[in-house]
């Protein structure tokens, strides 16, 4: 949560730590584990869950944080989840924490790039709803989840639509 992480930065942790950790668990508890049942859907939330609630907009709001969603994600997990003590090595987690940080900054100046193209091109073409959304999408990634929210809204009121919305992926 202190990273503030990102649909993109936490599938790394999702696919390099908790993969391992439900493979685990399927093996020692069984696919009906609250356990495995757990960590299964904490994977699926990384590897594609809230990357999909960002590109659809339901994390449009200035409340929807990163914090916010891992919190929700937290909240829905079964108690013995949450309490399982993960078998990985802790070194090999903190070193995997650290490179997600680090990818955490390299995504925060990449954002910032982007978002000086977005906001040109919003310029040129101001009622074009994809690129508003894509400004929403970047803004939000920045942690300007006020700005986003607004830029959102904006995009809503020119037509923009998840079915319609030409950005797939992060």
């Amino acid at each position: 949560m202190t990273i503030q992480a990102t649909p993109g930065v936490i599938q790394r942790l999702g696919s390099e730590v908790i993969y391992a950790e439900w493979k685990f668990a399927q093996e020692q508890f069984g696919p009906d584990s609250p356990i495995t049942q757990g960590l299964a859907k904490a994977l699926s939330f990384m590897e594609k869950e809230y990357e999909r609630m960002l590109l659809e907009g339901e994390i449009s709001s200035p409340t929807d944080t990163p914090r916010a969603a891992l919190q929700k994600l937290l909240k829905s997990l079964p108690k013995e989840a949450k309490d399982h003590v993960l078998v990985r090595d802790p070194a090999y987690i903190h070193q995997v924490l650290e490179e997600v940080l680090e990818d955490r900054l390299r995504e925060l100046e990449r954002c910032s790039q982007i978002e000086a193209g977005l906001r040109r091109e919003v310029e040129e073409n101001p009622d074009d709803p994809d690129l508003y959304n894509q400004l929403r999408v970047v803004l939000w990634l920045k942690g300007d989840f006020e700005e986003s929210s607004k830029v959102f809204a904006r995009a809503r009121e020119l037509g923009w639509s998840p079915d319609r919305s030409a950005l797939v992926a992060l």
